[in-house]
């Protein structure tokens, strides 16, 4: 017992030293309170040596250690957002991507040795050295057929199909190289039924016409260097015929209207070189020549010896010269019908863009009355949105896949935050009991598969949950000027969530916005985070002022007062 005593002395007398000297060290104190109360026993030495030691740490670990962070996420939120199977689609979906730009890799590989293989040919027709190593003899052959089967392969089972990665621009140079090939054997354009089916008409457009003049501004060029004056004058033709019929089109901002213009300038190529011929003694204007490939007989009064290569070698045209040489130059009949599937999908775009207007109007407005609150009538307008997009819409992307990519797929998101929201506010229900913004949120979070009426793309989901965020932040300022701390907290925990479930994913879907999205959440989560350390200084000093709401009334009455007082 009296030890007991004088161990419950000391150890009192150690709290007061420690309280009172910093610049001794912790056993210079231990011993000198010891010796005044007479602690020469080891055992009991050893044992006020464990007290001070336990006490120190614990004074250490209160007076040093600093806190734990401040828990803004409860550990039984219901705001939990399990996106594992939304990161495995997209895992798939970006592993079938890398494989679609591995297959194009391959592909502009082929098409490269295709044309050097080509232009080799050209060159061995002509007397060369036959099965010249750089792309000549049996390699052109095996390199077309691999390039057909790779393109086979690649290509999708529908012409209008979304193309995967950049597959789409391959194929356009594979209907390039198509046409050029089909041009030095015929001299003609060639048609839409030579090629593969599903190419699309946008592919044969930018391909077989666009590029094929690019191709023949070079070739013209090449021709006038060996002086072939009928060559030149046969390319320019289609040129200039190719150009004449896409001025029928209406194309809008994109691919095709920026390769469009550039046909003008092929032209001017054309127009130019043929000049120059003639100003260097050519007879450019004749109606009966004859142009060899090889122009090496050709003299500057453009007398060339018939005898000099064998009659296949030899582009012959109609006595009326140029005339008739542009009349059988394009496929006219599939080229209209090739124009008016072009004009029908412009069409269908025109009408898919107004109703996407109204159907997106219809959700921005739902959720405008979620904040207000007006339950029913955000019900109301969430199902006319939804009643657009599948009676609509959905039959018109349908029938063009590639329209799904735009003001669609923004109508799909806006709706995917509306729904969201609502669900988030209103529980899956759609009733919240009271309309006067006194309940609480019910804090549900739907997940891809729970959207049972309308299908969501990943990217569409992934925008409209970054954008639940900013409704969630307008939601807690409301209940801030309600003083409505829990309220705060609440909607923090949920951008917190959603925060942390995106921050998670492996990768976002390509071709999608999140990316940018992700800071302006990041700063939604710091704005609640201020706003509830705010409340709680409120709290604090121990006003509960609360800011009264607004509505239009006061507005109005606000402003007739003004008025009158001016007029006074």
């Amino acid at each position: 017992m009296l030890t007991f005593i004088r161990q419950t002395a000391l150890l009192s007398s150690l709290r007061t030293s420690f309280s009172t000297t910093s610049s001794c060290s912790s056993s210079v104190i231990l011993n000198r309170c010891c010796q005044q109360y007479s602690y020469s026993n080891s055992n009991s030495y050893s044992c006020t040596t464990a007290i001070f030691t336990r006490m120190s740490s614990t004074d250490s670990n209160n007076n040093n250690r600093p806190a734990e962070p401040f828990a803004y996420y409860s550990s039984s939120s219901i705001h939990n957002l399990d996106l594992t199977a939304l990161d495995s689609d997209i895992s798939i979906s970006e592993a079938k991507r890398q494989e679609a730009f591995d297959t194009s890799a391959k592909i502009k590989v082929l098409l490269i040795k295709a044309k050097r293989s080509l232009e080799q040919q050209q060159v061995n027709d002509t007397g060369s050295e036959a099965g010249a190593d750089n792309g000549g003899g049996n390699d052109g052959g095996d390199c077309n057929l691999e390039l057909e089967a790779l393109i086979a392969k690649s290509l999708p089972s529908e012409k209008q199909s979304v193309r995967v990665a950049n597959l789409s621009f391959q194929f356009q140079e594979y209907a390039r190289l198509k046409s050029y090939q089909y041009f030095l054997s015929t001299g003609n354009l060639l048609p839409p039924s030579k090629l593969p089916p599903t190419i699309s008409d946008e592919e044969y457009l930018a391909g077989s016409v666009m590029g094929l003049t690019e191709d023949l501004s070079r070739y013209v060029i090449g021709r006038a260097t060996a002086r072939d004056v009928s060559s030149v004058k046969i390319a320019k033709s289609l040129v200039e015929k190719c150009l004449k019929y896409l001025m029928k089109f209406d194309f809008r901002n994109g691919m095709l209207r920026r390769r469009y213009d550039g046909v003008k300038y092929q032209l001017k190529t054309c127009e130019t070189v043929l000049y120059e011929l003639s100003v260097t003694g050519l007879n450019v204007h004749g109606t009966n020549e004859i142009g060899t490939n090889s122009g090496k007989n050709e003299n500057r009064d453009n007398d060339m010896d018939m005898d000099c290569e064998p009659q296949s070698k030899r582009v012959k045209t109609e006595p009326n010269g140029d005339a008739s040489i542009a009349d059988a130059i394009i496929p006219e009949r599939e080229l209209d019908e090739l124009h008016a599937r072009i004009e029908h999908r412009d069409d269908l775009r025109e009408k898919l863009i107004k109703r996407c207007r109204d159907a997106q109007k219809a959700a921005k407005q739902a959720i405008f009355a979620l904040h207000r609150p007006d339950y029913k009538r955000a019900s109301r307008l969430i199902a006319d949105c939804e009643r657009i997009v599948k009676n609509d819409l959905n039959p018109i992307v349908e029938e063009d896949p590639s329209l799904h990519y735009g003001s669609y797929a923004n109508v799909l998101e806006e709706y995917a935050e509306a729904k969201l929201f609502q669900v988030w506010l209103v529980g899956k229900d759609g009733d919240n009991g009271d309309e006067n913004g006194n309940n609480k949120a019910k804090g549900k979070l739907l997940t891809p598969v729970e959207f049972s009426t309308i299908k969501l793309e990943p990217g569409e989901y992934l925008g409209g949950l970054c954008d639940l965020t900013g409704e969630v932040g307008r939601y807690a300022v409301q209940r801030g000027t309600q003083r409505d701390s829990d309220g705060v907290q609440f909607c923090l925990e949920t951008n917190l969530s959603i925060l942390f479930s995106l921050e998670t994913l492996q990768r976002f879907p390509s071709g999608s916005f999140v990316h940018k999205k992700m800071d302006q959440l990041r700063r939604s989560v710091e704005k609640l985070e201020r706003m509830l350390y705010e409340l709680s200084l409120v709290e604090a000093t121990g006003r509960h002022i609360v800011v009264d709401s607004v509505n239009e009334e006061s507005i109005r009455g606000g402003r007739e007062n003004n008025e009158k007082r001016e007029a006074m």
